[in-house]
């Protein structure tokens, strides 16, 4: 009798459970499920002795809902625990993990699931993404060519495969899969996203905004598709359409910081950077824990005159405050601590392709040496161009990491045993500082690619620059240790399909024009005020400004009624928009002289005006970025075109202007003198930059002997000669007469070290020879084909 009751009762019981979990089951499948409520009718259900798995499965959904993660992990647990393994608990698992961004975790528990269930397509779906995020793209396609079997008509099978060409950089492929995905559901915003962003890439920006024009006239609620169109408008120059869309869109959304970042990025581009710089704060502080606006107000503080480099730096060191871990990592530490031996060094950048970082640096990839350096590129970018192909030939090993999670990429480092990681990206699109804020190699070191000033990263241990980028004094200004070459920081790569730079065209036209192929965020009223009054005192000189942003009629209008102000009327001002790298080059057979921006100076364009022949005439900036323009050309030889004052700056394009046989004579010879330089010698940087990675290494070694804390030092790198190269002579400095091409000869016998000795005494030019034993002897070395 006493245990039939007790029968009763559990069935009773269970009966009450069951009615609850088919009520609370169907409150789940609502459109808005409360998850409050659905917790609250579970509770005392979760109080009876022997609860039904069941249960805590659906309070692990409710809590998902409300986006705690840890909390459902925990209700699954206790599933397992009372109803043993189901493979629906473990795909819940992976779901959370995946959530949380533990991919690693993610991916085992859905391959648990899946040995319960090897039909279960959302487990093969959650495992390949799981492995796409780890940057195992390869076992990712397998994966979802597994699901595609078990459901050829899947729509997120086909994006998800087509986004891993993509990743990939085969277009082709991925527009395929793209198209099928779409033609299975016309309404999937993330196929319709991705495809937008492939026919940009391909130049076909039309086509790019019919698709997502068309996608958003059916579907009101699509907030991506309608970023991607704004981004669509920024980038073929219509910044009046893109800013008319962010401004529809924040209304709509204001608590959106990527939204608030995008937009603020367009008034910067306009010029309106005080604007700008407060809805970068603003978006900022809705979402601190997204560092985009960070990073882009930071850059963005560099084009505004009123800033001052104090406030500058200050503002860097917020970046550290905010997004470097609370805990400083472990460095990885080298099992083979050699001085001499090879090293591994890693780049890692959004920039190899035709892009200022891949200009600028090929040059230096292809002269490292193959004996004293392995070469491993992390890549942030799936563009391939000639560039990229270039680079991709000189390294060991090229791993895209397009879409990875940054501690994936700090594991793939450190996994790879990188001695020194090179950061290419900074503060500018595509960067991965999180990653190297974790740390992942002994040595760190940032180098071009959004290259404007200190990082502001205590992570970060050394800065590659020069003399000019970083004069004497300049040190307390970064965070960094400053690495300062011989001659520039940089090495141009001129583009084999730059166009003969022909004739001066003043010799046709009877008048000079002046020229700015530069990002018009960098023309402000303080440099268009000052450029008027070198065009005042040229009669009939016109000013050509090119970029694609000048297809914005606001942008034109701005500058025309500035320089109308100031004496200028509109007929004297040139503009032009969008148009090919090759085609901007032949735009410069219509430029006399090139005008410098300020305070944000030209790297790249400075670099291509010379190459197409045009005289550049600069005014340094306060800090990295306005340093540019002096570097490359003191680096080409040509120092005299670097001013110090406002008047210098007038009256050095004045001068320069009054002089057209001059202008002529620069016009036949400066690509010659270019080539010629150290600014295109790659053998000659690709030597310096050895030396500098190698003194680097020299430090980090004795620094795991010595004091830890204190092994980062500023290195200056002495010039290295080949021996039938007599150095050239910089700005401030001079070659005794004395100094012949034979006394520079090295006879490669035991008694090479008192002959340098002897060159040293004789030539006594500052920071271009050896000035120290262990430098003379690593020179030595060099010259003999050795390390030491």
């Amino acid at each position: 009798m006493y245990s039939e009751e007790i029968r009763f009762n559990r069935k009773q019981n269970e009966t009450g459970v069951k009615f609850g979990m088919t009520f609370t089951d169907k409150l789940m499948e609502t459109d808005n499920p409360d998850p409050n409520k659905i917790l609250g009718l579970l509770k005392p259900m979760m109080k009876k002795k022997r609860t039904p798995g069941s249960v805590f499965r659906l309070a692990a959904k409710a809590c998902m809902e409300k986006g705690r993660y840890d909390l459902a992990k925990q209700f699954l647990t206790q599933s397992l625990q009372s109803n043993g393994e189901k493979a629906e608990t473990r795909l819940l698992m992976a779901r959370c993990s995946y959530k949380q961004k533990n991919f690693e975790e993610a991916a085992t528990e859905a391959v648990k699931a899946l040995e319960m269930d090897e039909e279960l397509l959302e487990g093969w779906i959650l495992l390949g993404k799981s492995q796409k995020n780890r940057g195992l793209l390869k076992e990712a396609l397998h994966v979802f060519r597994k699901a595609n079997r078990l459901d050829p008509k899947n729509e997120t099978v086909a994006l998800e495969i087509g986004s891993i060409y993509y990743a990939q950089g085969k277009l082709k492929k991925a527009s395929e899969l793209i198209d099928i995905a779409l033609k299975l559901d016309p309404d999937y915003e993330e196929a319709v996203v991705l495809k937008s962003q492939i026919l940009l890439r391909v130049g076909r920006m039309m086509d790019a905004e019919n698709l997502l024009g068309t996608f958003i006239q059916s579907n009101e609620n699509c907030l991506n598709a309608k970023v991607s169109l704004a981004e669509v408008y920024k980038e073929r120059g219509d910044y009046r359409k893109s800013v008319h869309l962010y401004k529809i869109l924040l209304d709509q959304y204001p608590g959106n910081s990527t939204l608030r970042s995008n937009y603020a990025g367009i008034l910067q581009h306009l010029g309106e950077f005080d604007e700008s710089e407060l809805q970068f704060k603003k978006a900022f502080k809705t979402n601190p824990k997204n560092q985009l606006p960070l990073s882009n107000y930071l850059m963005g503080l560099h084009y505004n005159p009123k800033q001052s480099r104090e406030e500058i730096f200050e503002a860097h060191k917020l970046w550290d405050k905010h997004f470097s871990p609370v805990e400083k990592p472990n460095r990885p530490v080298p099992e083979n601590l050699n001085r001499g031996r090879k090293l591994k060094i890693g780049f890692i950048s959004g920039g190899f392709w035709k892009h200022p970082v891949g200009w600028m640096t090929v040059n230096a990839f292809e002269h490292l040496s193959k004996d004293q350096f392995e070469i491993y590129c992390y890549s942030n970018q799936n563009r391939i161009d000639e560039v990229t192909r270039r680079i991709h030939q000189t390294c060991d090993s090229w791993k895209s990491i397009v879409g990875y999670h940054d501690d994936v990429v700090a594991r793939m480092i450190r996994e790879d045993e990188i001695d020194i990681l090179i950061e290419l990206s900074g503060h500018a699109a595509d960067n991965r500082l999180q990653t190297v804020a974790m740390e992942p190699a002994p040595v760190i070191v940032k180098w071009v690619g959004g290259l404007f000033n200190t990082t502001g990263l205590k992570a970060v241990d050394f800065l590659i620059s020069d003399w000019k980028e970083t004069p004497e004094g300049e040190d307390r200004w970064y965070t960094e240790k400053l690495v300062r070459l011989p001659d520039g920081y940089i090495c141009f790569e001129p583009p084999g399909y730059a166009p003969h730079p022909g004739p001066p065209p003043a010799l046709s036209n009877g008048y000079i024009t002046f020229g700015c192929f530069n990002n018009p965020t960098k023309v402000n009223p303080e440099i268009l005020k000052c450029w008027a009054r070198i065009m005042n005192r040229v009669p009939n000189s016109k000013l050509f400004l090119k970029s694609r942003q000048y297809d914005t009629k606001a942008l034109r209008e701005r500058i025309v009624d500035i320089m109308d102000l100031e004496g200028v009327s509109r007929d004297r001002l040139l503009f032009d928009g969008q148009s090919g790298h090759e085609e901007l080059l032949r735009h410069y057979r219509q430029v006399d002289i090139a005008l410098d921006p300020w305070p944000y100076s030209g790297g790249l364009t400075t670099c291509e005006a010379l190459w197409m022949g045009v005289p550049v005439v600069t005014k340094p900036g306060p800090t990295f970025a306005g340093r540019h323009s002096a570097t490359h050309l003191s680096n080409a030889g040509f120092d005299n075109w670097v001013t110090e004052t406002w008047d210098q700056y007038v009256d050095m394009a004045v001068e320069l202007a009054n002089n057209p046989d001059k202008l002529a004579k620069y016009r036949k010879e400066l690509r010659n003198k270019i080539a010629e330089s150290p600014l295109c010698d790659g053998e000659r940087f690709g030597r310096h930059l050895a030396k500098a990675l190698r003194q680097m290494w020299y430090l980090r070694v004795d620094g795991y002997k010595n004091r830890e804390e204190e092994w980062q030092r500023p290195i200056e790198v002495e010039p290295i000669y080949s021996e039938d190269h007599i150095p050239s002579v910089k700005s401030g400095t001079s070659r005794p007469s004395d100094v012949t091409a034979d006394a520079l000869q090295i006879d490669h016998t035991n008694n090479a070290e008192s002959k340098l000795y002897e060159i040293i005494g004789k030539s006594r030019m500052t920071h271009h020879v050896p000035s120290a034993i262990d430098d003379l002897t690593t020179y030595v070395m060099l010259e003999k084909g050795r390390w030491i």
